[in-house]
């Protein structure tokens, strides 16, 4: 049964989402002297039961808004609701209620397994931390949560030294579902993973969320991961959301320079095939997000840019002759070509 997508109901809403971190100077009197916008004015939703994209470059902040939507980091300003709810009003009790409802799924699999216990243990902590469950009844849904997730129910009395990277984050997934939550929050889930374990595991996640009805924000660097499990995309550089679409959108028609250029970047399985489309090359680094550029962020690196973009920031909205909202004065009108999109 495909899950339930309901356009004015969405799980999770952001507003204006800001996180900065102050930076001091001096050794005894510390002095302020400005502060790292890891995030900077982010809004975005997320409807129940859909999978919502966010890339970027690394440091562009992607995993910082995670850590805002999880509650480990209280933003700077700006507002995070989960049904409705303001995070930053609840109290603890409700704090604790709200987090059997949202979890997530780590980057590395490696380290976010504590190797002093066992699979089966691990998968249970979640039921021990969040009272309720008989012990024979954990064990049972343990049992459960490694046959979902593609693993043996026996294996629940290994260590996590004794499996490889796939299955580790197979056993990180189904800690994450044992408290039967609605909103899943994956930052970069694959990218620690060959690309042969990546299918594998971006296809039970694709299974998963269709069998639960679960909606997820999938934080990636790469659009072809991206274009292949999420229903829309939000793409991030230097704090700010730049583009937003549906991935149809995205990968037939970016506006956004930025997003062409991710786009552009993307392996093709055939390789003379990127001489007929455009090519972006972006120029230079990412500059630092404590003195981000006046203006448009991406100014300083984009082919396109103009005095106007110097002196204003966009905003991110749908402009004329554009089909979703861009944060950009000028965007590219002309549709991606062919070659550029991914399969």
């Amino acid at each position: 049964m495909a899950p339930d997508i309901h356009g004015d109901d969405p799980i999770l809403r952001l507003n204006g989402v800001t996180k900065h971190y102050p930076l001091t100077r001096g050794i005894l009197f510390k002095r302020p002297s400005g502060a790292v916008r890891a995030v900077d004015g982010v809004d975005l939703e997320l409807r129940r039961g859909e999978t919502l994209g966010l890339v970027g470059e690394s440091g562009c902040g992607k995993s910082t808004l995670a850590s805002v939507i999880m509650g480990l980091e209280s933003p700077t300003a700006g507002t995070v609701t989960i049904d409705g709810r303001d995070l930053s009003l609840m109290d603890r009790r409700e704090l604790q209620s709200m987090r059997r409802r949202v979890q997530m799924v780590l980057q590395d699999p490696y380290t976010s397994l504590d190797p002093r216990l066992t699979v089966g243990e691990i998968i249970a902590e979640p039921l021990v931390i969040h009272p309720g469950t008989a012990p024979r009844a954990r064990r049972e849904r343990v049992a459960e949560l490694l046959q979902m997730v593609g693993l043996d129910p026996s294996h629940g009395k290994r260590y996590p030294h004794q499996f490889s990277g796939g299955q580790r984050q197979r056993v990180g997934i189904a800690r994450a579902l044992a408290l039967g939550p609605d909103l899943l929050v994956c930052d970069e889930p694959v990218s620690a993973l060959d690309v042969s374990v990546q299918a594998q595991v971006l296809n039970l996640l694709a299974d998963l969320r269709t069998r639960l009805g679960l909606a997820c924000l999938f934080i990636a660097h790469d659009l072809a991961v991206v274009h292949y499990l999420c229903d829309r995309i939000a793409v991030m550089y230097l704090g700010r959301i730049v583009e937003t679409g549906t991935r149809a959108q995205l990968h037939g028609s970016a506006h956004h320079p930025y997003t062409r250029a991710l786009l552009s970047a993307v392996p093709l399985p055939d390789p003379t095939a990127r001489h007929h489309g455009e090519e972006i090359i972006l120029e230079g680094d990412l500059p630092s997000p404590a003195a981000p550029p006046s203006g448009c962020r991406f100014r300083t690196r984009c082919p396109y840019a103009r005095p106007r973009c110097a002196a204003e920031e966009p905003e991110l909205t749908v402009r004329p002759g554009t089909s979703h909202p861009t944060a950009c004065h000028f965007p590219l009108a002309s549709p991606v070509p062919a070659a550029l999109t991914p399969p």
